[in-house]
């Protein structure tokens, strides 16, 4: 998907990424994915394949005790994100088939994965 830099494109583009095209739910979801691809890219452990959703989930389960306090990723953030990844899905239709296991776990628990990642990107780094 080539990014432009037009108000219409970028306003079209985000159009699926804010309420209620998508819940708060699934941003976080297509957050923990995209940091999945991050990973991968920075040379950590692939939760991308088959099963890896499971093993991140399990691996990630600790931090759920860190209070975090109310998150969702904007719009620009999961922009941020996709500019920063390698390999991952880059429509919100693509993105959102790509994380259907992972929207069936709690906020909680996908914010305890985005943080379990995030510290993996950056001990890979």
């Amino acid at each position: 998907m080539a990014i432009t830099c037009s108000a219409s494109d970028i306003a079209e583009a985000a159009k699926c990424f804010q309420n209620p095209c998508i819940t708060d739910q699934d941003r976080m979801a297509i957050g923990v994915l995209l940091k999945a691809y991050q990973l991968v890219t920075a040379g950590g452990t692939n939760y991308t394949g088959d099963g890896g959703f499971d093993q991140l989930m399990q691996d990630s389960v600790g931090i759920m005790l860190v209070t975090i306090g109310h998150w969702t990723l904007s719009a620009e953030e999961v922009a941020l994100l996709l500019d920063a990844t390698s390999g991952s899905p880059t429509t919100a239709e693509d993105l959102l088939a790509a994380v259907a296991c992972l929207r069936c776990n709690s906020l909680e628990a996908l914010r305890a994965a985005f943080l379990f990642l995030g510290c993996g990107i950056i001990a890979e780094g």
